[in-house]
Parts: structure tokens; sequence; C-alpha cells
């Protein structure tokens, strides 16, 4: 997928913190230790539950020192993690939490939105698997940001649907919406799809796609 949960975390701060799709659990517990940027759970099983880059560990300290959701940058074995505070670029290095032990964790996921969304998105452009792959760079950072509001749009369904809160999910599910028209609307991506250099196809949210003669 093109997008992480992380991505989501950037629009919405309390995301994670706040709601959570039952069924979508990663891993939990009260005896998380931190130290800088190494987080570890003894007894956790990050690697059996399919914990990855670009999850998000939303941790709580007793004291209240430590109380906020954080990147998840490496996996480094079944109970230790190396976790960030929310890097604006994914190519800079981890930036140290706190420290703190007896830590209550929580690891939940909203891929199965994120994933719906891009499939949805992608349909709606007739972007194929191959096309995808021959987006350029600044095409690529276009359709992610697409693709946010869409899975936000659609996580806020899905909460709407589990926990019944009409007025305020249904008020962010209407924003992402309206967020995800106006990108769409004015998205423009390019492709290489015969590998010379050179752009030959060209998606558009308000047009069909079109092809180099």
């Amino acid at each position: 997928m093109l997008t992480h949960d992380v991505d989501l975390l950037v629009y919405e701060p309390g995301l994670f913190k706040l709601w959570r799709i039952d069924h979508q659990q990663r891993g939990k517990g009260g005896n998380g230790t931190l130290n800088g940027t190494a987080f570890s759970a003894a007894g956790a099983e990050f690697v059996n539950a399919k914990v990855q880059a670009g999850d998000v560990l939303t941790l709580a300290s007793i004291d209240g020192l430590i109380d906020g959701c954080y990147e998840i940058v490496a996996v480094v074995s079944a109970t230790q993690l190396t976790v960030s505070v929310v890097r604006p670029d994914a190519a800079d290095a981890a930036i140290p939490v706190g420290v703190g032990n007896n830590l209550i964790w929580h690891i939940g996921t909203f891929a199965p939105q994120r994933a719906l969304a891009e499939r949805m998105l992608c349909d709606r452009l007739e972007l194929t698997d191959a096309s995808l792959a021959a987006l350029n760079a600044k095409s690529v950072q276009r359709l992610g940001l697409a693709m946010i509001a869409a899975a936000l749009a659609i996580v806020f369904e899905a909460l709407i649907q589990q926990d019944g809160d009409e007025k305020t999910l249904g008020r962010k599910k209407d924003i992402y919406q309206q967020m995800l028209e106006s990108v769409v609307i004015r998205l423009y991506l390019e492709a290489d799809t015969t590998g010379d250099g050179q752009p030959d196809t060209a998606f558009r949210g308000d047009a069909v796609k079109m092809k180099r003669k």
C-alpha cells in the first residue's frame, strides 16, 4: 500500500487514542518500557501480530508525562520496537520519545480501511498495478494525499457503523469526503509505462486517462 497508519495520524492526532475498531487490534499491555527510541514489552508478539514500520503505538504513563501516539519505525524483535515522535520525513532519523516503565501501550490499525480506499481510488482513476508502479515521484505524492483523505472517510464510516455516533463521526467523515473530492478533481498523475524516462500516460481526476501518441 502507498499509505501507512502514521499518515492518518498526521491529519487526526487523536484517531488512535480516541477510536479503535475492535477486531483490528495488534496488541496491548501495561508493561511497556521506553528508553528514547527503544520500546519493549515482555511477552509481546509484535512479529506474529504483523506489526510493521508505519504503524502507530499509543503510550500512556501513570504520571501523565508520556501520553500520546507515536510512529513505529522498525520491528526489532517479537518484543522490541524502534519508535519515534512523528517525523516530517520518513528518511529522517527516529526522534526520541522519552523514558518510562510500566507504560500502558496499545497498537491498533486501520490497514483494512486504507486498503479499501486505495482499491476504490485506483478503480476510479483506472490505475492498474503496472501504471501505479510507473508513476513518477510527484504523482505518487499527489495520489498519496488523495488516498489518505479516502481512507479517513472510510475509517469514520466504519466507526459510525461500530459505535453509532453519527453526530461526531459523521461530521468528520463529511470533512474527509469533501477533502477527497477536492483533491481528486485537481489530481493529475503522470506515468512512464514504456521505461524511456518520459511520461507517456496521464491520469486526471476530472477526466479519463490520456496516452501520448
